[in-house]
């Protein structure tokens, strides 16, 4: 019975790494990490609008639900001949606190003051823009 024996393979002695084949290799994950971090900006971004949707959704239902629902609410509780003066009124009051809070409200929410309330900084919403508001969780813009 004759065994076969099989020549010894000695695998090729590898060739040191060239100078180009390090700079493609530094190359190759410098690009990786600009994709990784690209990909992190446009998910975060898509968190950060998504937020913002909700937000302005949520305003939109509420001014929805406060203009009709006040003004036919007040207009059940008084007279027939009374009704469009009172829903007028709630309208009309609707209006008014939308000014104010542009004037004086966002100021005193979310203005540097005391422990209560916040200063007048932000007074007729001076420097109020796309920045975000650092004392929320997810970063809305001011102008939300």
């Amino acid at each position: 019975m004759a065994l076969a024996i099989a020549p010894e393979i000695n695998p090729a002695p590898s060739l040191p790494a060239t100078q180009a084949q390090i700079d493609a290799l530094q190359k190759a994950v410098v690009e990786a990490q600009n994709a990784s971090s690209k990909a992190q900006a446009a998910a975060i971004n898509a968190q950060f609008s998504g937020d913002n949707a909700w937000m302005l959704t949520s305003a939109a239902l509420v001014l929805l639900m406060t203009g009709p629902g006040l003004a036919l609410f007040y207009g059940g509780l008084v007279r027939k001949k009374n009704i469009l003066g009172t829903m007028m009124q709630s309208f009309a009051m609707m209006g008014l606190v939308t000014v104010l809070w542009a004037i004086v409200g966002y100021s005193l929410a979310f203005g540097h003051g005391n422990w209560f309330v916040g200063g007048f900084e932000h007074i007729f919403l001076k420097g109020v823009g796309l920045n975000p508001i650092l004392i929320t969780p997810p970063p809305f813009p001011s102008r939300l």
